[in-house]
This record gives structure tokens, sequence and C-alpha cells, in this order.
């Protein structure tokens, strides 16, 4: 059986599959989403595959996933624990010209750091 280690996780699972944005901890409509079929999306664009009779279906898959409520989508620890690592390793030891130079890449998390 495969595992899923957050040290695997390449830069295009770091964004939604949909819309192509970054995953963002700091912005809830960019939160990685996990739906039962273990697909991710962003908060924002799950909410848009989520159908008036309480289904979601994955544009990946298409499982149809019937009584799910958005709000109710379990966040993806995995990624959100990976960005973590990232703003952590960043903060502590980029100075503040890699900061900047890597800031577009991580949506704008390392501007939590502090200066």
């Amino acid at each position: 059986m495969a595992t899923y280690c957050p040290e695997d996780l390449a830069s295009r699972e770091l964004s939604c599959p949909i819309c192509f944005e970054d995953y963002d901890i700091q912005d809830v409509k960019r939160t990685p989403k996990l739906l039962l079929c273990l697909h991710t999306f962003c908060y924002d664009c799950a909410k848009k595959l989520w159908r008036n009779d309480g289904s979601i279906e994955c544009s990946l898959c298409r499982m149809l996933h019937e009584e799910v409520r958005v709000d109710d989508l379990l966040d993806n620890y995995v990624i959100i624990q990976h960005l973590r690592s990232l703003i952590k390793l960043f903060c502590d030891s980029a100075g503040e010209s890699l900061r900047s130079g890597i800031l577009s890449w991580l949506g704008g998390l390392i501007s939590t750091c502090g200066t």
C-alpha cells in the first residue's frame, strides 16, 4: 500500500487542480478541502462543485458524494502541515532577500513571519 508523505508533495499538489491557485492557510477560500475520494480542492472550488441537491461530483474522478456540505469537508491536513513547515523553514532561516524571492510561490504566506 502506498503512503502519502508530506515530503513527497510536489508544487503541483500545493495548488488547486481546478483554479490552479496556490493553497493558502490564511485565506478560507484557498484552504485545501478533502473529498471522500481523497482528491483535494480549494474551498472556493469545492463550493462551486456543490449542487443544490446536497451532492458534490469530483471533477477529477467523477465520484458522486451525496449529502455533503462544503463546510463539513475536512481540511487536507497533510497539505496544511506541509505549508506550515515551509513557512517555519523560511521564517527561521531565510534572509529578507530570499523571503521576498519566494513570496509569490508561497502565495503571501511568508509575510506572516514578521521582520
